[in-house]
């Protein structure tokens, strides 16, 4: 009884011995008044880094080796970390993710499959699904540092550009290994792949990032992250990036970093928050439960320096914005690394003091828990385990009002497969259309890839100023559910620029020429993503007369997409094309591993070594044209793309054009 007495007592440091740092006063602090700071654990032995929660409760946490979980406690709040693996030094545990039994581990440098995890104890092993970013290509700091899962059940993962102290628009090479011992040789520097569970099936979802940490999805399956220039001494790359990404978006570091750096520049895209500093931009994760107050929901959660921040998301054309409000402060010499939600509803922070300390030693590290100011010391919550739970008991769960458990569901039968995907379509068929299961029911439906889901996902394209009909769009573009031609272009016209530009994804797929709704829609628009989709649609599928026709146009936004276009093409690899083997990488001697080349070039430098004549040189002689536009803008980046290929019949020119200062009407 006196025991029991205690142990309410000393909530909510629960159970941790002051050896591990609890006895250290507690210097961390809420902003807002509604909400309280718990520490959970401290260690001056491991850096906490990566973490997540199961229905269950459960919390795992990623260190600097080890893999930990904390079992939830029938009489408090967590039981003792226990060790579940642990990989060799410095591996550093980045991010983490349940589906079923299994942990999907991210490391600085690979992602491994940690197979039962979530339960099992002992005998865990390690089977690697995806490597190539580590050493010896560079520093760990920009490795991989995000892992999400997407609505069709697939892994995203988010890796920074290994070249970064390579010359100025660069572009690096190297190869993936994935688990099916696939080999894939890349031209790239940061963005975010997606692959099967399983490991196979590697697709590029976004290029041009630099230093990335943190992916997540929200309500509608949007997708967002982060970028970092860090301390990169120009000024044109200090600021951070919030993130909306997309299907096939180019970020353009290190060509661009933000549109309002020059506003000629029509090929970089709108960032969500352009007044970020240079601080760290960290782990992220999105908010949309009940259990805090309503103005925490639909947040992206963003360590942010040495505190937490929360940024509302707002509608912003065919993509977002949001202003930066402060959640939690950090204690002295302390940073968030990760965040989390989980265990209805509250925040999980893993914090870092004295990060990265120069004499190599291990950061001291807290593990936190953000909640509301009049939350139970037990935080209790309820819970349930999701693999063994009935199906009908997942399918109620899509109509949860939390975004956490409507989520862990729907990927749970996507797991199961099979009956579960078509039992989907049986749901699909009952439910309103105004229900929190609907934008999973479209989704879970499509991935049974069967006539009756095709026929009920068709059906919400007519639901015009709805979610679900992006959903729809989305979904239908994935798992090719016999989207004809006609209906995607008509689709170009649509109200919604979200609907757009999930539109234009599918015309990737589908056989045929570009067409016109493209050029007179999203490829004519001021909104960036719709224009950079457009022309990067173009630069892959039109011809060149095609290009030359919208280069000749009267009208100038038809002229700046034939150039955005024509200097895409030229000026942008294909991810997973061949390069010459003249080709010498900067720096040395090209390296090899897993069989492929490694090393940072410039498109200059490949442009040196291509053969001269055909298309490239017809498409160069069209973007020299362009030098002579009576339209600056058009000019402008006509000239930036040569300035990139630096080719001596137009280098003068193009200089000059791009040193020449903006018109007063273009001044920022």
């Amino acid at each position: 009884m006196l025991f029991r007495l205690v142990r309410r007592l000393l909530l909510p440091a629960i159970f941790l011995p002051a050896a591990l740092g609890l006895a250290a006063p507690l210097d961390y602090s809420a902003a807002d008044p509604e909400l309280k700071v718990v520490r959970l654990d401290s260690d001056v032995k491991e850096s906490f880094l990566g973490l997540t929660l199961d229905s269950a409760g459960r919390l795992f946490v990623g260190g600097r080796e080890a893999v930990f979980v904390y079992e939830p406690d029938a009489k408090g709040i967590y039981l003792p970390r226990q060790e579940i693996f642990r990989f060799p030094k410095d591996t550093w545990v980045s991010d983490i993710v349940v589906r079923g039994d299994d942990l999907y581990v991210l490391a600085a440098s690979a992602l491994y499959k940690l197979p039962g995890a979530v339960k099992a104890r002992s005998g865990v092993k390690a089977r690697l699904l995806l490597s190539g970013i580590g050493d010896p290509l560079g520093s760990v700091h920009h490795g991989l540092h995000g892992l999400a899962l997407g609505p069709e059940g697939d892994l995203y993962v988010q890796h920074g550009d290994p070249f970064t102290a390579a010359p100025a628009h660069h572009w690096g090479r190297w190869t993936w290994s994935t688990a099916d011992r696939t080999n894939i040789q890349f031209t790239g520097v940061g963005g975010v792949l997606r692959l099967k569970p399983d490991g196979s099936g590697l697709q590029i979802v976004s290029r041009g990032q630099r230093n990335s940490i943190g992916l997540a999805f929200d309500k509608d399956w949007n997708l967002f992250s982060n970028d970092n220039g860090g301390v990169n001494p120009s000024p044109d790359f200090a600021s951070g990036r919030l993130l909306h990404v997309t299907a096939g978006t180019d970020f353009l570091w290190p060509r661009g970093w933000l549109p309002g750096q020059n506003t000629n520049r029509a090929d970089v895209l709108e960032t969500m928050s352009p007044k970020l500093d240079r601080s760290t931009l960290a782990g992220m994760a999105y908010y949309h439960d009940t259990f805090l107050p309503e103005k925490f929901r639909h947040n992206l959660l963003v360590a942010h320096g040495a505190a937490l921040s929360r940024f509302p998301i707002e509608p912003n054309g065919a993509t977002f914005k949001a202003r930066e409000l402060p959640l939690l402060a950090g204690g002295v010499d302390a940073r968030p690394m990760r965040v989390a939600v989980g265990r209805g509803g509250r925040i999980f922070v893993t914090m870092m003091r004295d990060a990265l300390p120069k004499d190599g030693s291990v950061p001291r590290s807290d593990l936190l828990m953000l909640t509301r100011a009049d939350d139970k010391p037990d935080a209790p919550f309820e819970g349930y385990e999701e693999t063994t739970a009935p199906e009908a008991k997942l399918f109620t769960e899509l109509s949860a009002p939390d975004w956490t458990r409507r989520q862990r569901a729907h990927q749970e039968l996507l797991r199961r497969g099979g009956k579960a995907l078509k039992d989907a379509t049986v749901f699909f068929a009952a439910t309103k259309l105004g229900s929190p299961a609907m934008p999973h029911l479209v989704w879970l439906a499509a991935a049974s890839e069967t006539q009756t889901a095709a026929n009920l996902v068709a059906v919400l394209f007519d639901e015009k100023g709805t979610a679900l009909r992006l959903q729809a769009v989305r979904a239908a573009v994935e798992f090719r559910l016999g989207t004809p031609f006609f209906t995607l272009a008509a689709l170009m016209r649509d109200d919604s620029p979200l609907v757009v530009h999930a539109a234009l994804q599918g015309f990737h797929i589908l056989p045929g020429r570009v067409p016109d709704e493209v050029i007179e829609g999203p490829g004519r628009s001021a909104d960036t993503y719709l224009r950079q989709a457009a022309a990067l649609l173009l630069a892959e599928k039109g011809t060149v007369p095609d290009l030359d026709a919208l280069c000749l146009a009267s009208n100038p936004a038809r002229r700046l997409l034939g150039v955005l276009a024509t200097g895409f093409r030229l000026t942008i690899p294909g991810a997973t094309n061949a390069i010459p083997d003249t080709l010498q990488f900067s720096g040395g001697e090209p390296r090899l591993r897993n069989s492929g080349r490694m090393g940072s070039f410039t498109v200059a430098d490949l442009w040196r070594v291509t053969k001269p004549g055909g298309e490239q040189e017809a498409t160069f002689a069209l973007l020299v044209r362009m030098l002579d536009d009576r339209d600056e803008r058009v000019r402008f980046m006509a000239a930036h793309f040569l300035h990139l290929l630096n080719d001596p019949r137009s280098e003068e020119r193009a200089a000059m054009i791009l040193s020449a200062p903006a018109s007063p009407a273009k001044q920022p």
